[in-house]
């Protein structure tokens, strides 16, 4: 009796699991990206670095959540919120600049409804004007963005690492 008790406990036991288990993977299914999400997610990683080359720095912080964290390249301390990433991006004392090429690659798009993640390659350009001469730089690398959907419905860039070599003069 007992054997037989031990079995129908197990038996059980291996059904609940395995129920638990095709519920967790249809919740699972249920919340993968759509194919609207993957080309919305594909649209905001194009339209960041076109609002650059626009040398449009309104258009560059609609693409960001309001808390994005910057975590910059070449060991620059993590950049958070809105107001640090202007001043980040465009102090009030540097000098005139413009980005004429900025390309990103993306070779991975994933997540789920409310959470995705891109990452890629990217070579940026860069032109600063500086004691009447402009100086050119140039660099590529590597790239991960982690996008959430807003309470508008729309994705935005939550959190963004990149890395290059220091600057080249191009």
């Amino acid at each position: 009796m007992e054997t037989s008790s031990r079995w129908v406990t197990r038996f059980y036991c291996l059904t609940f699991a395995a129920a638990l288990a095709a519920c967790s993977t249809q919740a699972t299914v249920d919340q993968r990206l759509t194919a609207g999400d993957i080309e919305a997610i594909r649209e905001l990683n194009l339209a960041y670095p076109a609002a650059w080359v626009a040398n449009d720095s309104e258009a560059v912080m609609a693409t960001l959540a309001d808390d994005a964290v910057l975590i910059p390249a070449l060991g620059t301390a993590p950049v958070k919120g809105a107001a640090a990433i202007r001043e980040f991006f465009w102090p009030a004392d540097a000098s005139p600049s413009t980005v004429p090429v900025f390309t990103m690659n993306p070779e991975e798009i994933d997540g789920t409804r409310d959470i995705a993640y891109v990452w890629g390659t990217m070579s940026l350009s860069f032109a600063v004007e500086e004691e009447g001469a402009t100086r050119r730089y140039s660099t590529a690398g590597n790239y991960l963005m982690v996008m959430r959907r807003d309470d508008n419905d729309q994705w935005k860039i939550a959190r963004y690492i990149w890395n290059h070599p220091p600057w080249e003069p191009s």
